[in-house]
């Protein structure tokens, strides 16, 4: 077997080994009479215009996912908190106060944490997959679903946490059934597991710093958090991309079994 070049490999990783074998193999050709520079450029300008939505999804979900953290949660949560409780004033009353005695009461509180954690990693996984992968495919339209029909969580409403934790229970059922939506389910549900995780962990290491003597501005723990936080996403980043690849990719046809 011959020895995969650094360059190749690289370009592997974007479109698949075969594919990356043909392009690299015709680039070299091509570069024994146009010389090593063109090659090289040629070789640049097929890594940007074949891998360019990988890093421009990262850096959109992660500037999404930062100002929605930042600036946009307070509003979201004041205005659907005012609209809850104004439901709960109304003639809808009834139906709240039947699901709180029907899965309020019969539910341990314990799912809340993990459940937050996991739909505040939707504010990154959607913008990522959406750029990455397009709004046709199953994997986008399933995180958008998810991501619309949980928005009641982020009102704070008790009865709106706990509908959230139902239908998302359903979905999971649902999509787990189904056979055309259960790939697209454990790929989403294990790109959010990262960013949940770190999420959940995120306040002990807010805590090992401040425990040093490190202030809530000092740089030392605005840079360690950022750095966190990058990690994370890219831990998330590539879970999603791998599984994607290995799950739902379409496979190029094996020539040797076409009649």
């Amino acid at each position: 077997m011959r020895k995969t070049p650094i360059a190749e490999w690289l370009l592997a990783r974007i479109v698949g080994s075969e594919r990356a074998a043909a392009i690299y193999g015709d680039l070299e050709e091509l570069a024994a009479t146009r010389g090593s520079l063109w090659f090289w450029t040629a070789y640049a300008r097929t890594l940007v215009t074949l891998g360019w939505r990988t890093p421009v999804a990262f850096l959109l979900a992660y500037a999404f996912s930062t100002w929605v953290a930042i600036g946009a949660f307070p509003t979201v949560h004041s205005v659907l908190r005012s609209f809850y409780r104004n439901v709960r004033n109304k003639p809808h009353q009834a139906f709240w106060n039947v699901f709180d005695r029907t899965i309020h009461h019969t539910t341990a509180h314990f799912w809340q944490i993990p459940l937050g954690d996991s739909l505040i990693a939707l504010w990154f996984i959607l913008p990522f997959v959406l750029v990455r992968f397009g709004l046709r495919d199953r994997l986008t339209q399933l995180a958008s679903a998810i991501f619309l029909l949980t928005i009641p969580y982020f009102s704070l409403d008790m009865a709106a946490v706990n509908f959230t934790g139902f239908v998302i229970a359903s979905i999971l059922l649902v999509a787990l059934s189904l056979r055309t939506w259960r790939r697209p389910m454990i790929v989403l549900a294990a790109s959010v597991v990262p960013i949940a995780a770190t999420i959940f962990l995120s306040p002990k290491v807010w805590f090992f710093f401040i425990s040093r003597g490190h202030g809530f501005n000092s740089p030392q723990l605005q840079w360690a958090m950022a750095l966190y936080r990058v990690v994370e996403l890219c831990i998330a980043a590539i879970v999603c991309s791998y599984l994607y690849s290995r799950l739902l990719q379409r496979k190029p046809p094996d020539p040797s079994t076409i009649a």
